[in-house]
């Protein structure tokens, strides 16, 4: 996949040899597609941007492959310290608990279920509940990007070209959404957004029934957000900085100068990788002031449950979860505790 390639660029940048946890997200050759639905027999969707969804990560933590995640109780992680299997931890205690030995990325939790990419099972699909237990497979295809919307999911398939899918929670109704190479999904509203390597990196939307695919703007936007209506982006045509729109593509402006990646936006701040400083960990608002560095270590996969950043960075010969306060103060290494 094309957004591992970005982040084993970049992470060579910083002096990295591996990425541990990260996965193989390369393109695999076409599986099973006999039970998707073609898009036109599926059913008649309200696409309706007003309406209120459940959804199970932020926008912006997806785009940082959703390592975190949390139920407004338990923060559910992968604990790159014990290989990336999937933990939670109380949010207001020190209890820390792990729920199972898969290899996880795009958490997603929708009332008592867990959902993510399991890599080792080649990212098919998962879930288990929030006691560990009841673990059951939802697909067969290789799975990256999932959005877990009311009783959807949205995902991108690697085994089927890059192409948008859908499936239910309970493993029904797979649905190809798109026809094109896709990367950095997010669903926001009654629409999904996503990079289309099939036309230049360029960002698409279209309805979540898979509607009305159209360019938003000319840009070619990786590590995508949409917060009340904004969409923020990484724009490749102009050296990685970082700009932002209207999700209808209006009211195009760059945020800061800096060459930037792994952005986070949470309410008025920006979160982010800072490539013209060493890969170090930033903040800045969203009108692009008071630019604030928060780290001295070469940061990954910025993930936020308010009032903590977590974060991966290199120490010692290896990669390492990291959290800080959103100031960056009381800097922590997550480490394993049974």
């Amino acid at each position: 996949m094309k957004r591992t390639r970005l982040a084993l660029f970049l992470i060579v940048i910083m002096g990295l040899i591996t990425l541990v946890g990260c996965g193989s997200e390369e393109k695999k050759d076409q599986n099973s597609q006999k039970d998707v639905v073609e898009i036109n027999e599926t059913e008649n969707e309200e696409e309706n941007i007003n309406k209120d969804y459940v959804r199970g990560n932020t926008p912006g933590n997806l785009s940082n492959r959703g390592l975190v995640a949390t139920d407004g109780k338990w923060i559910y992680y992968a604990n790159l310290n014990d290989e990336s299997k999937l933990y939670k931890k109380e949010i207001d205690g020190i209890k820390n608990v792990k729920l199972s030995d898969d290899s996880v990325s795009y958490i997603n939790i929708i009332e008592n279920w867990v959902y993510y990419s399991n890599s080792n099972d080649n990212n098919r699909i998962y879930k288990i509940d929030t006691n560990g237990k009841s673990r059951a497979k939802l697909n067969d295809d290789h799975s990256v990007s999932l959005n877990v919307i009311d009783d959807w999911i949205y995902f991108i398939n690697e085994s089927n070209m890059g192409n948008v899918y859908k499936i239910k929670t309970d493993g029904s109704k797979l649905t190809q959404l798109n026809n094109a190479d896709s990367d950095y999904l997010i669903a926001a509203g009654g629409y999904l957004y996503y990079t289309n390597w099939s036309d230049f990196g360029i960002i698409y939307t279209m309805t979540k029934s898979g509607k009305n695919a159209s360019r938003i703007n000319m840009d070619y936007g990786t590590f995508t957000n949409v917060v009340d209506n904004w969409l923020y982006y990484v724009n490749g045509y102009d050296s990685n900085k970082i700009y932002k729109m209207m999700s209808d593509g209006t009211s195009k402006r760059g945020i800061i100068e800096d060459s930037a990646s792994y952005i986070n936006v949470v309410g008025s701040w920006i979160y982010y990788r800072n490539e013209s400083d060493g890969g170090k960990l930033y903040k800045v608002t969203t009108e692009g002031k008071e630019r604030t560095q928060l780290n001295d270590l070469a940061s990954v996969n910025i993930n936020i449950i308010d009032p903590w950043i977590y974060y991966q960075a290199i120490k010692g010969d290896s990669l390492k979860s990291f959290r800080m306060k959103l100031d960056g103060t009381e800097i922590e290494e997550l480490k394993i505790e049974e």
